[in-house]
């Protein structure tokens, strides 16, 4: 009471040192905490053209690799595994089709009956799979629970496909190199090559145009309709069109004729001259835009996501978008985060108002409620210190608790208030008032809180998985509260003080 300003500013200066703990990434946030699933799954790519026969034979290389990590280690780690060729696995449970893709689902036993993280058996599973001739990529994730999308994911937009994918692979290359980052992809992969037939200066001269030329080739290889009839309740069409040998093999392009306006008929390559390219799976659009999406996962015990995103955003991103002249933006959990985030807000001014609202309603004061009030944002200081003591990250369900802990740390406020507002009542001067209260209240406060504390506590040890996303939100009520809880019988008293007279 007789250094009240000292006091103040110490408490404030304490509020200050949470706060950058969080904003200088020691104390780091995840969106929604991801412990180990039951589920990992694997994607293989190769070159396209690659025949299937090789595809299956590297596939049970896959397959060996796993059984010998599953044999280094004396506990069960493996339940089931299926293969599937010719087909890719996203993370939204489809992927590219195409005899050059495979993948594998392994279903792992639970996280609570072994000790080897999921992380650990992939990176076991990665290093005993071999090279290959034509190998393109080998992904391996695992499932987790929470929300959909990955915890990278970047869109790149504004541009012709091969723009988009080369700054795509640029970009890919670029997050290789950050720590933490694995299993980084693209939704573009490349597929078959194609043949690009161009017309040339002596097809123009002969009367071809690049319509005609296309829709004579079309009418060679896949077919030209020259009849419809009814075979009972059936129609049937006729097509002309070369012969199945003629038409899968590429020397019938170098001896093809083409007709011509006048009706004569000259050789292709006379016309025409051919070049090709990499042709592309799929190709896909957002918002009426062609789009192409890099993301990655990330190994939460070298890297946080918030960190890399915003690593991405100001060293790697503005550079791409600059070379390739393309527009880029956050997708996946980014966009989850920044709309739950944005709602949060929304939600907490409405809270504080409404408490504000009954509080002056109980105290027929407006200032006693921005006193007792005063104590909320020390409930974060607690919470933030908590989660930095336990090497734990700040998650959507940690903001969840330390909403909970608004109301809870107002509640012994309010005991102090009250009974210092009784005493006033009854005469006694301002500052006898304040001490009183503080003193004869103190039982009451410290019961409250300890209460609490103690009910919370065991859950702190939980070791199963269920636990692991309630930890964080226990840890912001039992600090965050323990920490008001003293500061309620310092701030509120030194602040009552100043405020009233």
């Amino acid at each position: 009471m007789r250094h009240r300003w000292i006091t103040l500013s110490g408490a404030l200066a304490l509020l200050i040192l949470s706060v950058g703990l969080l904003a200088g990434g020691r104390v780091g946030f995840t969106f929604f905490p991801s412990p180990d699933g039951t589920t990992v799954r694997a994607n293989i790519a190769f070159v396209a053209g690659t025949p299937p026969e090789r595809v299956d034979a590297f596939m049970d290389q896959v397959r060996l690799a796993l059984e010998e990590v599953q044999q280094s280690y004396d506990e069960p780690l493996v339940k089931v595994k299926v293969t599937r060729l010719g087909q890719g696995i996203s993370s939204q449970g489809t992927g590219a089709r195409g005899d050059q893709f495979a993948s594998m689902i392994v279903e792992l036993t639970s996280p609570d009956s072994r000790s080897v993280s999921n992380q650990r058996l992939i990176s076991e599973w990665q290093r005993r799979i071999p090279k290959a001739a034509g190998l393109d990529a080998v992904q391996i994730t695992a499932i987790s629970g929470g929300p959909p999308g990955r915890d990278v994911d970047v869109r790149l937009t504004g541009a012709d496909a091969f723009t988009l994918k080369a700054a795509a692979e640029v970009l890919a290359a670029s997050m290789e190199e950050i720590p933490g980052l694995y299993a980084i992809e693209d939704d573009t992969p490349y597929g078959q090559e194609q043949l690009l037939v161009s017309l040339t200066a002596q097809g123009e001269a002969l009367g071809l145009t690049p319509r005609k030329l296309a829709s004579e080739l079309r009418g060679f290889f896949d077919g030209t309709l020259v009849q419809r009839f009814q075979d009972g309740l059936e129609e049937v069409e006729v097509r002309v069109m070369l012969p199945a040998r003629e038409r899968h093999n590429p020397l019938t392009l170098e001896r093809l004729f083409i007709p011509l306006p006048t009706g004569d008929w000259v050789p292709l390559d006379h016309v025409a001259s051919f070049s090709s390219q990499p042709g592309f799976e799929t190709l896909r659009h957002a918002d009426a835009r062609l789009a192409v999406h890099v993301s990655a996962e990330v190994d939460r015990s070298q890297g946080n996501a918030g960190l890399i995103r915003e690593r991405l955003a100001a060293e790697v991103l503005p550079n791409l978008a600059r070379d390739f002249g393309i527009e880029w933006s956050f997708q996946g959990r980014a966009v989850d985060q920044q709309e739950t985030l944005g709602d949060m807000r929304l939600g907490l001014l409405f809270a504080l108002v409404a408490i504000y609202i009954v509080l002056a309603w109980m105290f027929a004061n407006y200032l006693l409620p921005l006193v007792v009030m005063a104590i909320i944002p020390f409930g974060l200081l607690g919470a933030i210190a908590g989660h930095w003591v336990l090497g734990l990250e700040l998650t959507i369900l940690s903001f969840f608790g330390i909403f909970g802990l608004t109301g809870i740390v107002v509640n012994n406020s309010i005991i102090l208030v009250s009974f210092y507002q009784a005493l006033r009542e009854q005469g006694v001067e301002a500052e006898t008032a304040i001490i009183e209260a503080s003193c004869l209240r103190l039982r009451a406060v410290l019961i409250t809180s300890i209460t609490t504390i103690a009910g919370l506590t065991p859950l702190l040890f939980e070791t199963s998985v269920q636990a692991q996303f309630l930890i964080p939100m226990a840890v912001s009520i039992m600090f965050g509260l323990a920490v008001a809880t003293l500061l309620v019988l310092v701030v509120i008293p030194a602040l009552m003080r100043v405020a009233v007279r």
